[in-house]
């Protein structure tokens, strides 16, 4: 088992994180990573800090995961609606295939 586990280094908002993980895991953690680092730098770059800012660190991180989490919901919910329409067409198909055994 412990063979499958691999520790990398993974660095989020210039922080570093040492994480044990699958090693098929890898590539989709360090693209994981990459797509949040590439977010808080974007959220860096619209909101720069001012010595006067309320703006902490935290606060890019924190509006990424917002993003992030955003995406997942409306995913998931596309996805429940593709599972509906599917649904929808084998109800129709079965509906369509009756009406035409009944002629």
């Amino acid at each position: 088992m412990s063979e499958d586990l691999l520790t990398i280094n993974v660095s989020v908002a210039e922080r570093n994180y040492p994480i044990l993980i699958k090693r098929e895991e890898e590539e989709d953690i360090r693209k994981a990573v990459k797509l949040l680092n590439d977010l808080i730098l974007g959220f860096k770059e619209k909101y720069p800090l001012r010595t006067d800012s309320k703006i902490l660190s935290i606060d890019y991180l924190a509006m990424a995961a917002i993003q992030l989490s955003m995406k997942y919901i409306r995913l998931n919910a596309a996805k429940d609606i593709n599972l509906f329409a599917g649904e929808i067409d084998n109800i129709s198909k079965e509906l369509e295939d009756y009406l035409k055994s009944e002629k």
